[in-house]
């Protein structure tokens, strides 16, 4: 499967997240990154269930085919 998009959920107060964020960006791994520590993001992604994200970090895949991983 062909990978369209790769996301990082993540939290600069998870320091795990920021581990996770960190090697990405060491290995010039191409991810778009998503910071959940906005009240307004938090809201629009709960509201948003498709992908129903509930732990941080989380890599979300999303597929040319629009399927998608966690």
């Amino acid at each position: 499967m062909d990978i369209n998009i790769a996301i990082l959920f993540y939290s600069h107060f998870n320091k795990e997240s920021m581990s996770v964020k960190k090697s990405l960006e060491e290995f010039d791994i191409t991810m778009e990154y998503v910071c959940l520590d906005s009240k307004k993001v938090r809201r629009l992604l709960k509201k948003q269930k498709i992908y129903d994200i509930q732990y941080i970090p989380t890599i979300l895949l999303l597929y040319k085919n629009k399927e998608y991983n966690k």
